[in-house]
């Protein structure tokens, strides 16, 4: 071979070996990179939510959106709670039956309404110390005032659609009264004690060894009505002091 040749035979030798060297290089490299951390990051999904479904999960990339949650009530230690008024799924909800989902809920609206007694009665104090003027509240304030009013004439309504509030006023005061007369030594029967009601007035009529006995319940004050005069007995919702009324008298 000549010396042509042969320098001719060495630089392709040498050039394929550049190559080679080349190629290992960028393999290597592409070997090197980590593939996709997310499992099935590029799958399909044919139940997708807000965009159309995958046709081929081998080439497709979808993202799931998350599924909102528009109601819920739930029935914890703490009551029932609604994010939004849904009928519907209120009804349909069998985790608890109607009766409970009714009982929590009436529970629930009790405890809300007293906390906004209770934020109302701060809000009036805290302006009459601080001689807080009419002026300085906010027009949405005054709007917002209307519309609670509003609201709650609209909620003592639908209250008293919901059960008969007479009769459930007159049995909780008698089962109240049976368990002072009780505690004051006055042995009765349920038969013995009837309520009725005479405007904001509960008149209790007892039958005590076989006399009748006469007492007003308003605005939780329960008054002894007496032959000859009228004791006032106290706070029918602190029992002790009734109590200890009673056994004056009796």
């Amino acid at each position: 071979m000549h010396n042509k040749d042969l320098n001719e035979a060495k630089k392709f030798v040498k050039s394929l070996s550049k190559l080679r060297k080349k190629l290992k290089k960028e393999g290597s490299t592409t070997a090197g990179v980590p593939g996709y951390l997310t499992p099935k990051a590029f799958v399909g999904d044919s139940d997708a939510e807000g965009s159309q479904a995958a046709l081929d999960a081998s080439t497709a990339y979808h993202v799931k959106p998350p599924k909102k949650k528009r109601f819920f009530v739930g029935y914890k230690d703490q009551g029932v709670h609604i994010n939004e008024a849904n009928y519907k799924q209120f009804k349909e909800d069998l985790s608890v039956p109607n009766h409970k989902k009714i009982n929590q809920a009436i529970l629930e609206i009790n405890r809300k309404i007293s906390e906004i007694n209770k934020l109302l009665e701060h809000s009036i104090k805290l302006k009459t110390e601080a001689q807080v003027g009419n002026e300085k509240l906010w027009k949405r304030t005054n709007e917002a005032l209307l519309k609670i009013y509003k609201r709650l004439n609209e909620a003592t309504k639908r209250t008293k659609a919901v059960a008969n509030l007479k009769e459930i006023e007159t049995n909780t005061a008698k089962d109240k009264f049976l368990k002072i007369l009780a505690k004051a030594g006055i042995n009765v029967q349920p038969s013995d004690v009837e309520v009725s009601k005479q405007g904001n007035v509960l008149n209790i009529d007892v039958i005590v060894n076989g006399e009748p006995v006469g007492f007003d319940l308003e605005n939780d004050m329960v008054v002894y009505q007496g032959f000859d005069k009228e004791v006032e007995l106290g706070n029918i919702n602190r029992e002790q002091d009734v109590v200890n009324n009673l056994k004056k008298i009796f």
